[in-house]
């Protein structure tokens, strides 16, 4: 009966974003619990657990993930970075306050391509930097069949449309540098160890690849 009921909700959308939440509320309560403990444990007041905790109340509220991508992935889930949890918990309370944002958060967070979270992240940075010098800013909501502007800022009676723009690596770096993180992903989520030379291995080989290294790193 159990067993019916849950394939039946798999098969509603409804029903899945809820298991979906429910799966991403979990993971972010677990690293509420860790760094909590971590603070118990230490000696010394630890001054980052205040903003992780709004950083993940935040999160939930918004249904993000815990981020894939492992340059962002890593700040939340080690007790090395407070410092950073301390600005970024200041400056995401600066971004829900621009116009159209929860897009470029939920690309930040949930997207699994590592470029594009990236990509997202700069559109942020921009749009916070326009915004903590007292310029007027709004995201373009994104539209799949016309390529748009990012953002626009306005000073005075002047608007400007804005897009941010990254200088790519060639593809075959992009390639490299994408199997390295996702590599780095799994050491870091396993707590194993990875050495040696890192080759160009074709994205369409990536995926069956990495899912047998996690398998392995599983076990």
């Amino acid at each position: 009966m159990e067993e019916n009921l849950k394939s039946h909700c798999l098969n509603n959308k409804t029903c899945k974003h809820h298991l979906d939440m429910k799966k991403s509320n979990s993971a972010w309560n677990s690293l509420e619990q860790f760094h909590k403990s971590i603070s118990e444990r230490s000696t010394q007041e630890i001054d980052g657990l205040t903003p992780f905790l709004e950083i993940s109340k935040f999160a939930k509220e918004l249904e993000l993930n815990i981020p894939t991508n492992p340059a962002i992935y890593y700040r939340f889930t080690t007790n090395m970075h407070y410092n950073w949890l301390k600005k970024a918990s200041k400056l995401f309370k600066i971004v829900s306050t621009i116009p159209n944002y929860e897009i470029r958060i939920r690309r930040m967070f949930n997207t699994e391509d590592i470029f594009d979270s990236l990509a997202a992240l700069y559109e942020i940075e921009m749009a916070l930097k326009f915004k903590i010098q007292g310029f007027e800013v709004s995201f373009i909501e994104e539209k799949s069949t016309a390529k748009t502007p990012d953002m626009e800022v306005k000073l005075a009676n002047r608007v400007f449309n804005l897009e941010v723009t990254t200088v790519n690596n060639p593809e075959e770096i992009q390639e490299k540098m994408k199997f390295y993180l996702l590599l780095s992903a799994i050491m870091f989520k396993h707590k194993v160890g990875m050495a040696g030379n890192l080759i160009h291995i074709p994205t369409q080989l990536q995926g069956e690849l990495i899912q047998e290294i996690e398998e392995k790193a599983s076990e």
